[in-house]
């Protein structure tokens, strides 16, 4: 049998005393979100009333999209109006997703969303979660905001301040917590241990009166001494120093066998300068280092098509072949998830749909690109 270990204690005073409580979000009114939603719906009509752009796929960690947020400016007024701090909890938007679609339909959600007809509902409300919490990541800030409108026009910008007028930021409250001190204070409110009889005041400035003129002199005769002697140090130590070293002679100095550089001319004799190398030049920089760069012409190598593998993870699927010498692996296209947002296929999808592309004969990287460029116009939203 196995013993279970004992549970390690804290120790004391450890960790965080006053730890950051987490402000639960407000209770709303159920039947007032479901009219502002109803009403929002019924302008906007069936087909662009919950078309969320980009936000239909976003996540909350992701980046803001200024331009979509800008484009659900309508839907934003609306729930600002019932939640000034843009704060609404998911079983409200669901309650109001599930009022929608009784309404006016499954095509209100099964237009933007390919799932069952019992996950439409969440599937809207989880998205409707990331924009409020994306407008309320873009307000929460002068910078933030500043930040939001260098992304829009000005016609925008004014747009959004109107939104953003119906808000009320929360700011958090500083608490000051009473400290007595235990200092006793005399009667003018000063600490009573600094304090002194008049007297002894008196008869300690005379003292330090007759104090200073003695060690005045005295400080005046050091500092004289002190600069005769930085002199005399000074002289001993430029007779003593040696003759300076340029950097050329460094290696003479060290005893390093010095190596001539080779000559630059090209001609047969020596002073003489050949026609062909002035008629070339200097050769221009291909790269942003020095010398050529070293991807040029990459993009002509043939594909090895025996080596050729998928791979990427959550946010990018890609390519790779190893085409020699050595083995390592060498990308030959790449989709990112972002880019995959803008289609109707994934991003692993599409670079499935590559793959053929990579497997025709003679195929190059241009090749692929060029592939790749037709997948995105094809399946464009």
């Amino acid at each position: 049998m196995s013993l279970m270990k004992p549970g390690r204690k804290r120790r004391k005073g450890a960790g965080n005393s006053q730890p950051a409580k987490r402000v639960p979000f407000p209770e709303l009114s159920q039947q007032k979100l479901d009219d502002k939603l109803y009403a929002y719906t019924r302008a906007m009509g069936i087909k662009e009333a919950l078309n969320l752009h980009e936000y239909l796929r976003l996540e909350p960690q992701q980046a803001e999209s200024c331009r979509s947020l800008c484009k659900l400016s309508k839907l934003l007024t609306a729930l600002v109006e019932v939640s000034p701090s843009a704060k609404v909890k998911c079983r409200y938007l669901k309650h109001s997703m599930v009022y929608l679609q009784q309404t006016w339909g499954c095509e209100l959600l099964s237009a933007h969303w390919t799932c069952e007809k019992g996950l439409l509902a969440g599937r809207a409300a989880d998205a409707l979660l990331v924009v409020l919490n994306h407008w309320r990541r873009c307000t929460a800030s002068p910078t933030a905001w500043q930040r939001f409108c260098s992304k829009l026009d000005e016609s925008q910008c004014q747009l959004m301040e109107q939104v953003k007028k119906k808000m009320v930021i929360e700011k958090p409250k500083r608490k000051l917590l009473p400290n007595v001190s235990d200092v006793s204070m005399d009667s003018k409110g000063f600490p009573a241990m600094t304090a002194h009889g008049k007297e002894e005041e008196e008869e300690s400035e005379e003292e330090e009166e007759e104090e200073y003129d003695e060690t005045e002199k005295e400080d005046e005769d050091e500092k004289e001494a002190v600069t005769k002697k930085a002199k005399k140090s000074d002289l001993d130590a430029m007779e003593s120093s040696p003759p300076p070293v340029v950097k050329k002679d460094w290696r003479a100095a060290a005893g390093c066998n010095i190596k001539k550089p080779a000559s630059k001319l090209v001609g047969k004799k020596k002073g003489k300068v050949s026609v062909a190398g002035l008629a070339k030049g200097p050769k221009a920089k291909t790269g942003p280092g020095k010398g050529p760069s070293k991807c040029k012409g990459t993009e002509k190598v043939l594909i090895h098509q025996a080596s050729l593998s998928i791979g990427g993870g959550k946010n990018q699927a890609y390519i790779q072949h190893v085409p020699g010498p050595g083995d390592s692996k060498r990308l030959i296209i790449g989709i990112t998830k972002l880019q995959a947002s803008n289609t109707t296929k994934t991003h692993k999808e599409l670079v499935e749909l590559l793959l053929p592309a990579c497997k025709k004969a003679k195929a190059t990287k241009a090749d692929v690109v060029a592939e790749r460029a037709k997948l995105l116009s094809k399946f464009a939203k």
